[in-house]
């Protein structure tokens, strides 16, 4: 055998064989790298480097080691099945790549394919919407403040049970200069369904500039199929004018008479719409210019 400067050296043939190129040992124990005390049959206390390896596409095996450094092989397959700590069928968040917020894995494109990156939107296309029978996401409710989620999944603006009232909290006055022209009080009137039997009350203490300005109480509403109620309101000192009624903006006519203070008009009875409306309290001042103020605290009700 030749070194690199050309001596010839002598293989000891009791430890070494030369077969052609290759040179093998024949001792049967453990070889030692920085180590005087192997434990395997190729130990290094050190690095370890394959110059020159080669790039291969179909082979499934990979190195691996443990704790103490000892190479053996391992499927790939398996260590994305079961875990280095042992524990079976867990791939831990630190294996997966790193993503921006917010962001969900899982799959949105059709078919058998790999795992992608969803938004919030495309979660929520792939989620059931809420049922009476089906857990799932809350559906549009259309805005508003009126409508609620019923059981069955339908935003609907629910039945009212008991009576509902309304008050107004500063003065109405009709002074037109035209007299017995009908305005609303502000404040006081509500919504109506088609088709829904309404029953309301109204009560609305009121002054007249003079005591031989009369007035006169009423109700507009929409298209209805039955109307009927009674307006009552006072009539100089221990009287009052009573009508019964079943059309809207009655009596024509104001009375002649009222109290300065005192005065207390009331409005009640029984309606069922043929449209959706709005029922509203109006009244009207006797002669023009002449004012019939509508007090603060007067109030409507209907159930």
């Amino acid at each position: 055998m030749i070194d690199p400067k050309g001596t010839r050296v002598t293989i000891d043939s009791s430890k070494w064989k030369l077969t052609g190129n290759n040179l093998s040992n024949k001792n049967s124990g453990l070889v030692g790298i920085g180590t005087f005390t192997p434990t395997a049959q190729l130990h290094s206390k050190g690095t370890l480097r394959f110059e020159g390896l080669g790039s291969n596409t179909t082979q499934t095996r990979m190195l691996v080691s443990d704790d103490n450094g000892n190479i053996n092989t391992r499927l790939f397959s398996n260590l994305f099945s079961t875990e280095l700590n042992g524990s079976s069928n867990i791939i831990s968040n630190p294996m997966l790549s790193q993503v921006s917020s917010p962001i969900i894995k899982g799959r949105i494109t059709a078919g058998v394919g790999n795992v992608e990156d969803l938004t919030p939107a495309n979660v929520t296309s792939m989620l059931s919407i809420f049922t009476s029978t089906e857990k799932g996401l809350v559906p549009a409710s259309g805005g508003g403040t009126e409508n609620f989620l019923r059981a069955d999944g339908v935003f609907v603006k629910p039945n009212t049970v008991g009576r509902q009232m309304i008050t107004i909290t500063s003065d109405i006055t009709n002074n037109n200069a035209t007299g017995n022209t009908l305005q609303d009080v502000t404040g006081l009137s509500f919504n109506v369904v088609a088709g829904t039997i309404y029953r309301f009350y109204a009560i609305i203490p009121y002054t007249s500039n003079s005591t031989n300005n009369g007035s006169r109480w009423t109700i507009n509403v929409p298209t209805y199929s039955f109307l009927s109620y009674i307006s009552r309101y006072t009539l100089g000192a221990s009287s009052e004018t009573v009508n019964f009624l079943s059309a809207p903006n009655l009596p024509l006519l104001c009375n002649n008479n009222s109290n300065v203070n005192e005065n207390i008009a009331t409005i009640e009875g029984v309606i069922r719409p043929l449209v959706n409306g709005v029922l509203q309290i109006r009244f009207a001042s006797e002669i023009g210019g002449s004012s019939i103020t509508a007090k603060a605290g007067a109030s409507l009700e209907w159930w």
